[in-house]
């Protein structure tokens, strides 16, 4: 009953934009299945997505759990990095730390609010950045980081845009864990090849 009568008030305007969501939410997933790079899938995103949610700047932080740091694998617009990839944030130091420890999104909606964490203070003088949300990167199988926009106006985020990038987050989730499961086990696999390589060095010296 409860969803017949949303139906019955929602108004044109909110009926193009539900299918607009609905059209780009596709679009995610054939280019989450066109690109096997990360980059390369995140500019592509940075393209598309603010066709419903105004960004300029799209960012993707992995957790490192051998460090327990927050590393930028991507933060930039779709033509290029703001920040070189590689910069390490502690876990309880900023906002991409919170939310992957809390799975919880967050909407920093000013500088001033930004300030809490000096490093994200830092970024976002050097980025231009006025505002910016962060939304857990989380698969069912495990927590993997947190993905991030920016935008240059303040309060640029409320929650109803929170949670269409929510439905994008947990599709590009995906994308991203069969992305490191490929790269640990192509990095399995250069191990095993290193120790084949000394085990027959060792046969032929002996």
């Amino acid at each position: 009953m409860q969803v017949l009568e949303k139906s019955l008030t929602t108004t044109p305007e909110e009926l193009a934009r539900n299918s607009d969501q609905l059209r780009l939410l596709i679009e995610v997933s054939e280019a989450i299945a066109t690109h096997r790079d990360l980059t390369t899938l995140f500019r592509d995103l940075a393209k598309r997505l603010p066709a419903i949610v105004p960004f300029e700047l799209i960012a993707l932080f992995l957790h490192d759990p051998e460090k327990n740091v927050m590393r930028v694998h991507m933060l930039g617009s779709a033509e290029a990095d703001s920040i070189p990839p590689g910069l390490e944030v502690p876990v309880d130091a900023s906002f991409s730390g919170q939310v992957f420890t809390t799975q919880q999104s967050v909407i920093v909606s000013s500088k001033g609010e930004a300030a809490r964490f000096p490093t994200t203070a830092s970024l976002v003088k050097d980025t231009g950045v006025e505002s910016f949300c962060m939304l857990p990167l989380t698969t069912t199988v495990r927590p993997l980081g947190a993905m991030g926009f920016g935008s240059l106006r303040p309060r640029a985020f409320n929650a109803s845009e929170l949670e269409f990038l929510d439905l994008v987050v947990q599709q590009v989730a995906v994308a991203v864990d069969n992305v490191l499961h490929e790269e640990s086990v192509q990095t399995a696999q250069q191990a095993l090849t290193r120790e084949r390589d000394r085990l027959r060095l060792l046969l032929e010296v002996n």
